[in-house]
């Protein structure tokens, strides 16, 4: 037994990066999943899913901080703090710019950037002028709480940490009091132990020509960007020592990154929710194809991609396909409508049907009219619906046994073997007693393919053993 579309369960695309499985829990569990679900002066710590308060302080030297603490007294200079009810920084203020080419001139204001000679000022801690090779291109670092990546030879800001409540380390943005004293991890090819609730970096395995990998130096892989990676790090090279996996069937070698150009010519560096931002290849880059345009895939590798040279879907779509399967043998894309539905764009790839379609991620949003959710290892996306017709439950549907049978009521699914077909609803688990209000001593079966996620459907008595 098996459903209609032989493979809309176990779909899965190598697109479908920015949903990546790396984080496990169930949204439906957190507090909150982005800024924008927490009231007042709070912030969503992403690291806990729950709203936190944000302290305000700005400008002010004293008084109540919005979150049942105090101000801290940041008068410099020679100012002292006036109290209640202002709480402001009074008296003459003399900056300390000394030997510095910008920051804080301990006045509420900027030191003035004061390098000649075609020099440019370094940037945080130190603020020296120096050579604008002073920076390796792809190096990151903190300026305050700003990311900032070299680029060109000069240091470029990114993005500013303190906008989602954290602080930059070591050019990463992280939650305050965000790890387990004792815990290791990698910060590109940096081992980082966590020492009074706050990662230390250690040496960079780089010097040696190593990767670091869970938090210690190792020989590198050979695995360059988009290549897999099935035994994590380890299979990857030094210019992209970061395995991405959503622990199933999908994996590629990549590197953490904040804007385009540290990814090389031609790829890009994208937000991948939870896990971060990372550096795509060139096919995984968003393109231009709209919702239900055909795409450019090739998730088995092997240089002969469905629909090629349609190009990548834009930006917030997946490339959702299937890749050429000699089971359903044709010769001409006309052949391959007997195996997929038009919408989903069909492709005879060299004697086997493929399909693809750019569609939307279902797990924050409902999918767009005509198109329905679909569970995947990667996560909830959006796939086009099958034309509905008059077909009731348990009724012959359209299929590969009854081509002549009329499609299923919307809402409902065909099934069928190599000589049955019947419209079925989907049910919860093989608990689920509804089943018999359509299939009279019926029963609920998971019916997907090996290795993918649950797809549990209501069949008749004959089915169920």
């Amino acid at each position: 037994m098996r459903k209609n579309l032989k493979f809309l369960v176990p779909i899965f695309a190598i697109l479908a990066i920015g949903m990546l499985g790396m984080a496990c829990s169930s949204g439906d569990d957190y507090e909150c999943t982005g800024p924008d679900e927490c009231t007042g002066n709070e912030y969503c710590d992403m690291t806990t899913h729950t709203c936190k308060c944000n302290p305000d302080c700005t400008g002010h030297c004293g008084g109540d901080d919005g979150c049942g603490g105090s101000c801290a007294d940041n008068c410099t200079g020679g100012q002292t703090c006036s109290g209640t009810p202002d709480y402001i920084c009074e008296g003459s203020c003399t900056p300390s710019c000394t030997g510095k080419c910008g920051g804080p001139d301990g006045c509420d204001s900027t030191c003035p950037d004061n390098c000649t000679g075609g020099q440019v000022c370094s940037g945080t801690p130190n603020y020296v002028c120096e050579d604008p090779a002073g920076c390796t291109n792809g190096t990151v670092q903190c300026f305050g709480t700003i990311v900032q990546t070299c680029t060109n030879e000069a240091w470029v800001n990114g993005l500013d940490c303190a906008n989602n409540g954290e602080i930059c380390v070591n050019g990463v943005c992280e939650a305050q009091g965000s790890c387990t004293n004792g815990a290791v991890q990698c910060l590109g090819t940096i081992p980082q132990t966590c020492v009074s609730e706050a990662w230390v970096s250690g040496t960079d395995c780089a010097n040696g020509g190593q990767i670091c990998v869970a938090g210690a130096c190792e020989d590198a892989g050979s695995g360059g960007l988009g290549d897999p990676c099935p035994n994590g790090d380890g299979d990857c090279d030094a210019a992209y020592p970061t395995c991405l996996s959503d622990g199933a069937d999908f994996s590629m070698c990549s590197l953490a990154c904040s804007i385009d150009s540290d990814c090389g010519v031609d790829n890009c560096c994208e937000d991948l929710g939870e896990v971060g931002s990372f550096c795509l290849p060139t096919e995984a880059c968003p393109g231009e194809n709209a919702l239900g345009a055909p795409c450019e895939f090739d998730m088995d590798g092997n240089g002969s991609p469905v629909n090629a040279g349609t190009g990548a879907c834009s930006e917030g779509l997946i490339c959702l396909g299937l890749d050429e399967d000699p089971e359903y043998s044709c010769a001409v894309d006309g052949d391959c409508l007997d195996t997929f539905l038009e919408s989903w764009n069909p492709d005879c790839v060299g004697s086997g049907c493929g399909a693809s379609f750019c569609a939307p991620s279902c797990d924050t949003v409902d999918c767009p009219e005509g198109w329905d959710p679909q569970e995947l290892t990667s996560g909830c996306v959006c796939v086009p619906a099958a034309p509905s017709g008059n077909a009731g439950p348990g009724e012959e549907c359209q299929s590969d046994p009854t081509p002549n049978a009329d499609n299923c009521q919307a809402g409902l699914t065909c099934l069928f073997d190599d000589t049955v077909s019947f419209c079925s609803t989907t049910c919860t688990g093989t608990t689920d007693t509804s089943c018999e209000t359509d299939f009279p001593g019926g029963c609920c079966v998971d019916i997907a393919a090996a290795g993918s996620p649950p797809a549990y459907y209501c069949l008749p008595a004959a089915y169920c053993g």
